[in-house]
């Protein structure tokens, strides 16, 4: 047994099937299993309908050629039209086998009457050019004029070639396509955060997600999805110009847990998840790479082996009088300091001048077992600081002395976006 994250409701392991995060049918290779086949078919229709049947996304995957379950591209240009100058001209906009529109004339038919004779002008596509007989004929049945009458065809058809400006009218979603968003985000942070399934925010989302209240469907969210400018802090950060979408998860004291989502040049939004802190100083990234077909998780450490510089490690010292002080000082502005001073992984000695630690990684090792790392993001450049719990010295090659170092702070500079 286990339980759905939508319902929540215990259930048979084969009561449960695939779930994508986010749908299939706008390139999503996201897959979950934790949610059951009655709530599934329940997103499906009523949540995640409303992203992939949104006008834009229709467009989006037109563009990108992304194709659906039935592996048809989307027509973002139908329905139909009407001349920008001449309202009487109905005008649909087909796809070729190369999937470009090409435009099609509607039939078009005026009747008029003078004394007992009807003149009948039929305006076709040229590609219909052969159906003009079967047209007179629905004429003739329509207008109840006799079959056996007789019909004078006055012109030879013309052909006009022209480049017509289409007037279009479409209706656009501006709020109910969020609900998707907001179950890609919920479905992401518990699948990626422990304990954030029992959060008291999470149950409200899940108990959302299964009764649509379009109403209440905005204080979810910061922004409203087509804005750019939210883009903005994290365009030092990632390459927003890859053909891919992005959800990353992020605490903050102000915030509590968000979600940005941004799907390419579709829509970016915001999403509140809780009012708590389950992880500090940290991303928790998802990629959905559309090019590769693919999707991972990662974090921002991981990003940073990469995409960034080679460690940098830089260590604080503490002196106990003027003296050591003044020789370091003589000693750091040396040409031979670097000599002095050798690998960046040495030794650490105890108040007793025996080792310790035999080299800088074995004291991050300990210290991250107990948790006493302090990870933080300056700017775009992740550091960790550590913050010495116990008197630990440094010696420098080829003198006698022993500098107590206090802390240790370890960064690395970004080379190019993600």
């Amino acid at each position: 047994m286990k339980k759905c994250i939508i319902c929540r409701k215990e259930k048979e392991h084969k009561e449960f099937s695939d779930e994508h995060v986010i749908p299939d049918s706008i390139g999503g290779y996201y897959h979950i299993y934790t949610v059951c086949k009655t709530c599934n078919s329940e997103m499906g229709s009523k949540v995640d309908s409303k992203l992939v049947n949104h006008y834009f996304t229709s467009f989006f995957r037109y563009e990108l050629n992304i194709k659906g379950k039935t592996g048809d591209i989307p027509n973002p240009f139908s329905g139909t039209h009407i001349l920008e100058n001449d309202k009487e001209t109905k005008i649909k906009l087909l796809l070729d086998e190369n999937g470009i529109a090409k435009p099609y004339l509607l039939p078009k038919i005026k009747i008029t009457t003078k004394g007992n004779i009807k003149r009948i002008d039929i305006t076709v596509d040229k590609n219909d050019k052969d159906s003009i007989p079967d047209i007179i004929k629905k004429i003739q049945k329509r207008e109840k004029i006799n079959q056996d009458t007789q019909i004078n065809t006055e012109e030879e058809p013309s052909f006009i070639e022209f480049i017509p400006n289409i007037k279009m009218q479409k209706q656009l979603d501006i709020r109910e396509f969020k609900i998707a968003l907001l179950k890609i985000a919920y479905e992401y942070a518990v699948d990626s955060i422990d304990g954030y399934f029992e959060d008291a925010q999470a149950k409200i989302i899940s108990k959302f997600l299964l009764e649509t209240d379009f109403n209440k469907i905005d204080n979810f969210f910061i922004g409203s999805g087509f804005e750019k400018e939210i883009i903005k802090p994290l365009e030092n950060l990632f390459d927003f110009e890859k053909k891919r979408y992005l959800l990353i998860l992020m605490n903050y004291e102000s915030l509590g847990l968000i979600c940005f989502i941004s799907l390419h040049k579709l829509f970016n939004i915001v999403v509140k998840l809780s009012e708590n802190i389950f992880f500090k100083d940290n991303m928790l990234i998802g990629i959905n790479d559309l090019d590769k077909k693919t999707f991972k998780k990662t974090n921002i450490f991981e990003l940073s082996n990469e995409k960034y510089s080679p460690e940098m490690r830089t260590f604080q010292y503490f002196f106990d009088n003027q003296q050591d002080y003044s020789f370091f000082l003589k000693l750091q502005s040396s040409k031979e300091f670097e000599y002095y001073t050798g690998d960046s992984n040495f030794p650490l000695y105890n108040e007793f001048f025996k080792i310790k630690y035999k080299n800088i990684d074995c004291l991050i090792e300990e210290y991250m077992t107990k948790g006493n790392l302090k990870y933080f993001v300056d700017g775009i450049n992740p550091k960790i600081l550590i913050e010495l719990k116990e008197k630990l010295y440094r010696k420098f090659i080829d003198t006698d002395k022993f500098f107590q170092v206090v802390a240790i702070k370890i960064e690395k500079n970004l080379l190019e976006k993600f």
